[in-house]
C-alpha cells in the first residue's frame, strides 16, 4: 500500500510535466527501425512514446531525489 501511495504521488507530481513530442519519437524510431521498413506502425509509436516518457520520468525523479538529498541536514550522534 505504501509503494502504491508513493507511485500515485510521483504520477501526480511529475506526470503532467512529461511530454514527448512527435519529433523525439520519430528520431528514436529512425535510430532503431528495421531495415526496409519505411513507415512507423501505431504499435511502434506507442511503445517508443511510452519508453521515452518512462525515461524522462526517471530523470525527473532522480533530479528530485538529488535535490532532496542536497538539502537534507543529516547528523549522526555517537
Amino acid at each position: 500500500r505504501r509503494q502504491a501511495a508513493i507511485l500515485r504521488y510521483i504520477e501526480f507530481r511529475f506526470g503532467a510535466q512529461v511530454r514527448i513530442d512527435d519529433e523525439a519519437v520519430r528520431k528514436e524510431w529512425e535510430a532503431e527501425r528495421p531495415e526496409g521498413v519505411a513507415v512507423m506502425s501505431a504499435e511502434d509509436e506507442t511503445r517508443i512514446r511510452q519508453r521515452l516518457a518512462e525515461q524522462e520520468l526517471d530523470e525527473k525523479i532522480e533530479a528530485w531525489v538529488r535535490e532532496l538529498r542536497a538539502g537534507a541536514d543529516v547528523r549522526y550522534n555517537p
